[in-house]
């Protein structure tokens, strides 16, 4: 991870994410954002950053869709995430993980899920883990398959 205010790979991607599915109502590039600090919760990440320009969005969480998350060689049941929008500000970047792992801010290899559909943006062979087993679709995916039968 970086400590000289760069954002990491996974940021990156995501911020990119994000500047694809709200480049109308203002979400800036990701080459424009700056990382002001970061804290690693052990559960997850918080990004803090600054940018200029407004977000025309409601205030709160704003995620992609209904499905806001990733795998990761390093989180076996992935995370999920969103960004914290204030007075049209984009305020953090909250990357919780999902399960019961402790995360140490380790990026390794990751595959986000389509904000809309929850398919994974490649197969999850392609992820190089290490003798862990993981499902095709993570916990959170199949609750909210039974809960809306999606």
């Amino acid at each position: 991870m970086t400590d000289d205010g760069a954002m990491t790979p996974l940021e990156e991607d995501l911020f990119g994410r994000y500047h694809a599915r709200y480049a109308e109502a203002g979400f800036p590039v990701p080459t424009s954002i700056r990382v002001v600090s970061r804290e690693n919760t052990g559960a997850g990440r918080y990004t803090y950053v600054d940018h200029d320009g407004s977000v025309e969005v409601e205030d709160g969480d704003l995620g992609l869709g209904t499905y806001s998350t990733f795998l990761s060689t390093c989180l076996p049941a992935g995370a999920s995430f969103w960004v914290y929008v204030k007075a049209h500000r984009i305020i953090h970047l909250d990357i919780a993980v999902n399960g019961h792992h402790a995360w140490d801010g380790d990026e390794g290899e990751w595959a986000v899920c389509d904000p809309d559909t929850g398919e994974l943006e490649r197969p999850i062979e392609e992820l190089p883990y290490e003798g862990v087993e993981l499902p095709r679709r993570s916990w959170w995916h199949r609750l909210l398959d039974r809960m809306f039968g999606l």
